[in-house]
């Protein structure tokens, strides 16, 4: 089905705010649909040439503060020429292509505002939302983990009353096999959630599960290989919070340039939300405030090592993915993964010895603590971020050591910081 420079130059100037209101601006005047060739040639001359500079999208309007706004894949996804051609037919014309090739511009502004707000705006707001949050992709070990945390806290959280979720994902069969894996855990609860399918390569599948809940959980990884910026986007779009259990480096780093953008919205975006890269942060914060709070004095701490320790255990498949995928993409990642201050946090130049490689891969023994300690075992698997290690401890029922060159039988999967506590 083709169609005239006018009527895509029309659909160009039409903008959603995030209110679902559209602006429509036209740069050629009204061209009745029963005028001549000779009339409209001018207008379509002007329209094809504007097309040609600028790209078809819909953009937010944020008239009290213009530069604050994020990327706008989201959007340009979700207004593509046939969805909004389609979209029309449907709602306009009763699906009759050739009635809308005839006769769509003589739709009226109020009927554009009214179309565009049905269609790609935010139609349900966050308090009237039927679900407290919604789990994306927990079919694999991580989100087994997050229902089973969730029935077990049922009677606290008055789960189906006071609070309510559903399940997302692209193949809902294997939603279902999960959830009933973990239901028989918990025979006693009766809340069953609705399993949705949705793909977040698709931008209307998005939109269509963020106007369901508050807020989304993803743990569909590696985030590096889907589009969860895509859904990162639409969130603060559509005024939904958004949190994920990523631990790669590369793909938060891309969020870094929504920050604003949500901030203005009032919009929370959580990503990183596991423990294995905060908890050595954490802890060595927590104890040098406790330090000080002992001393009673404000003294700094000049270095501090911290060690945590775990009884084994082995990655999950989707974090073997998350490694895959990480180093199929080392070409475009690499100087991100080798700045340990990606992310932020630079402590005065970021040139510290405990910063840099060559100081978290070496194999050391600590006296004080009478142990060694050695690289992350993810580390073996590049690319990584060069913040961990692995320690050892002393266990006197276990371990047989020398006073010369002590050497433990067991090692444990754990992280090691240094880092100046601030």
């Amino acid at each position: 089905m083709s169609r005239s420079p006018r009527f895509h130059h029309s659909i160009l100037q039409c903008r959603i705010a995030s209110d679902g209101t559209t602006k429509s601006k036209r740069y050629s005047r009204r061209i009745d649909a029963h005028s001549g060739v000779a009339r409209a040639r001018a207008s379509r001359i002007a329209a094809a040439t504007a097309i040609r500079r600028e790209r078809m999208s819909i953009k937010n309007f944020e008239d009290e503060c213009p530069s604050v706004r994020g990327p706008t894949n989201f959007l340009d996804g979700l207004l593509t020429r046939d969805r909004v051609a389609s979209a029309m037919t449907r709602h306009f014309f009763e699906g009759r292509s050739d009635l809308f090739e005839k006769y769509w511009d003589t739709i009226k502004e109020h009927e554009l505002r009214h179309f565009f707000r049905k269609y790609f705006g935010k139609t349900v707001e966050k308090k009237d939302r039927p679900y407290a949050f919604v789990v994306y992709g927990a079919s694999g070990y991580t989100g087994s983990l997050i229902l089973e945390y969730i029935y077990s806290n049922a009677d606290k959280i008055n789960l189906g009353t006071d609070l309510t979720f559903v399940l997302a994902g692209r193949t809902p069969e294997k939603l279902q096999a999960r959830l009933d894996e973990v239901l028989e855990k918990f025979p006693d609860v009766k809340y069953r959630p609705d399993i949705f399918k949705v793909n977040i390569d698709s931008t209307a599948h998005i939109r269509e599960m963020i106007l369901k809940c508050r807020c989304v959980l993803n743990v569909a990884g590696p985030f590096l290989n889907t589009k969860a910026d895509l859904l990162v986007e639409g969130c603060i779009e559509y005024d939904c919070d958004y949190v994920d259990v990523n631990g790669e480096v590369p793909f938060t780093h891309k969020l870094i340039g929504m920050h604003d953008w949500a901030k203005k919205k009032n919009v929370l975006i959580v990503p990183n939300s596991a423990g294995a890269g905060g908890l050595p942060d954490v802890a060595a914060f927590y104890t040098s405030e406790e330090l000080k709070k002992k001393a009673k004095k404000d003294a700094d701490v000049e270095k501090m090592h911290c060690f945590m320790f775990s009884n084994g255990g082995a990655p999950s498949g989707g974090t073997l993915a998350t490694r895959a995928a990480m180093t199929a993409s080392i070409k475009h990642v690499a100087k991100i993964m080798g700045n340990p201050f990606a992310l932020g946090g630079v402590v005065g130049d970021g040139k510290r010895p405990e910063d840099q490689d060559r100081e978290l891969n070496s194999v050391r023994y600590f006296k004080e603590f009478e142990g060694w300690s050695g690289a992350f075992t993810v580390r073996r698997l590049p690319p990584s971020r060069p913040t961990a290690s692995v320690p050892t401890r002393r266990d006197p029922a276990r371990l047989s050591v020398s006073s010369s060159h002590p050497a433990p039988r067991r090692a444990a999967s754990s992280r090691r910081t240094q880092r100046n506590a601030r």
